[in-house]
């Protein structure tokens, strides 16, 4: 009789002492941190707390832009901003008319964070330093007393009548009215989503860059063209912008943005595929034409001293070899017309091998999470879990290269917080 008694005094002493929150957020990224600024702006009686498993937050954002954090990208038409997602264009739609980049870089000036654009549309913090971001978020959760917590995993979310429960690695256990799962893109991020019953694509790379056979492209690592269409045998879509040669193959905004779009089709084909580059951007009208008049004006040059389309005289070279050998040493009154024909295929439509991938580590993504079938767009509440929400790259939605996955993430948590404070007032009324 005393044993139970002293056990039913434990047990309800465990009760009074689990903590209970109005959010709990798991992960401290992007959009979790975002997320949380943006509820206690809101509502700074809540009570929030952030769980972070690891020890660093906002780690993405630190090496992000080469340390520089690429924080969003100069393009403020929601119908042009989401043809930059191969996954979630249809879904950020509407999110984007509520909450697009220029409402991320005035929130971002309200908090003393200036911000810059580049040639490429690419946007930056004036400072350059991803620092800076990170401290304005930091700080903001400081002054607003929202804790977080670092090296704190969650190990089980379960959710019991109106109550989240969570358990924590370290024995912790903690209720929570509403939850937001901001755990980012690795597969590894998605065991609590799909524990709670939510479908997960599998997550595959998304962002790499192209490792090729051919030995000679790979001896000019380095070399970059500045408007150059990529395709690839078997995939309907030729991408044009930069490219830029690398020790193991070709990578650039271009190679990147196709690599996004291709990314499923890719990872069906085992990364093996035939890679077509047109290094000129033009029709091959157009270089034809460029050759001819090539040689007319400099028949009495020779072609290795005189390269085209942004080439350097190195490069050329080796491109002109891939004809013949001797073609570098000739004039352009010794080319004939079927050279130039040659030259002219070779410029629009040079074969590469394709062998396999290799990551850009500063901007990695993956293409996969949670089924957008499954979360509410306007809320990015769960639609089978009530009070469960998902932000950034837990769902499956992925941008190219230029600050789109940051928009994404910015754009998803704000909407998100919105939703949980519409929740908490209708609640309390």
């Amino acid at each position: 009789f005393f044993l139970s008694l002293i056990f039913l005094f434990l047990l309800f002493y465990n009760v009074r002492l689990m903590e209970i929150y109005d959010v709990i957020i798991i992960g401290a990224g992007a959009a979790g941190c975002f997320a949380a600024v943006c509820l206690s702006e809101g509502a700074p009686h809540l009570k929030i707390r952030i769980l972070e498993k690891t020890r660093q937050p906002l780690a993405k954002v630190k090496i992000s832009g080469g340390g520089r954090c690429n924080v969003t990208h100069h393009c403020f038409d929601p119908s042009k901003l989401i043809e930059n997602y191969p996954r979630g264009k249809d879904f950020l739609r509407n999110a984007f008319s509520r909450f697009q980049p220029q409402d991320m870089i005035d929130w971002l000036s309200r908090h003393g964070v200036e911000v810059k654009v580049e040639k490429d549309g690419r946007m930056f913090p004036t400072t350059n330093r991803s620092q800076t971001i990170i401290d304005c978020f930091l700080s903001l959760l400081q002054k607003r007393n929202v804790p977080l917590s670092l090296e704190c995993e969650v190990v089980s979310l379960v959710k019991i009548g109106d109550q989240f429960h969570l358990e924590l690695k370290s024995g912790e256990k903690i209720q929570a009215k509403q939850v937001l799962i901001a755990t980012g893109g690795l597969q590894k991020s998605y065991a609590l989503a799909e524990g709670l019953g939510h479908f997960i694509e599998p997550a595959i790379a998304s962002l790499f860059t192209f490792s090729l056979q051919e030995e000679w492209i790979r001896d000019h690592s380095g070399f970059s063209v500045p408007s150059a269409r990529v395709s690839l045998q078997g995939f309907p879509l030729e991408i044009q912008g930069p490219i830029l040669i690398t020790h193991w193959g070709v990578s650039g905004p271009a190679v990147l943005k196709l690599s996004a779009f291709a990314a499923r089709w890719l990872f069906a084909q085992d990364y093996q595929a035939k890679l077509f580059v047109n290094w000129t951007g033009l029709a091959e009208a157009e270089v034809q034409e460029a050759l001819f008049l090539t040689r007319k004006q400099l028949s009495s040059k020779k072609l290795e001293i005189t390269p085209l389309f942004s080439f350097s005289k190195n490069f050329w070279k080796a491109f002109l070899a891939q004809i013949s050998p001797s073609l570098p040493n000739l004039t352009w009154a010794q080319v004939s017309k079927q050279e130039i024909h040659k030259l002219t295929a070779l410029l629009t439509r040079t074969s590469f091998t394709m062998i396999g991938k290799s990551l850009n580590k500063d901007e990695f993504v993956t293409s996969g999470g949670v089924s957008l079938q499954e979360v509410d767009p306007k809320t990015l509440q769960s639609k089978k879990v009530p009070g469960l929400y998902f932000a950034g790259e837990v769902l499956n939605i992925d941008g190219v290269t230029g600050g789109f996955n940051f928009q994404s993430a910015w754009t998803t948590a704000f909407l998100t917080a919105q939703s949980m404070l519409q929740t908490i007032r209708i609640n309390s009324v």
